[in-house]
């Protein structure tokens, strides 16, 4: 199986955010790679620089459109936990979360995770 692009792991990561406890983003990392049944190759595949996994950089990116629609929140570094406002989200049981479906919130940042891909 190929790594899934960003947006398909919006909705498992605030799913397992859910519990409402704090979790580290290793952490996250490796429920992802559970659930979406990586090989140790899709797990060690790196990006062209060689610096990060594609893995991290894919749930890096889903988080980040997570928070800054205000569905999950930074605890501490490398940590989070979902907000009321993910809560509600999931109550609701969306079928898929992507960018079309976060573009209902309003961002809590002055950049668009967009914008500061390109910084």
């Amino acid at each position: 199986m190929s790594i899934p692009k960003y947006h398909e792991f919006m909705l498992p990561l605030l799913q397992l955010a859910g519990d409402r406890q704090e979790h580290a983003n290793r952490e996250a990392f490796t429920a992802m790679a559970t659930h979406f049944r990586l090989s140790a190759d899709d797990v060690a595949a790196r990006l062209p620089s060689g610096r990060q996994t594609v893995l991290d950089n894919r749930v890096g990116w889903a988080q980040t459109y997570l928070r800054n629609a205000g569905l999950l929140e930074s605890t501490r570094r490398a940590h989070f936990h979902i907000t009321d406002a993910g809560l509600k989200v999931l109550a609701t049981r969306p079928a898929v979360i992507d960018v079309a479906f976060l573009n209902q919130f309003p961002s809590r940042s002055s950049k668009s995770p967009r914008d500061l891909r390109k910084s």
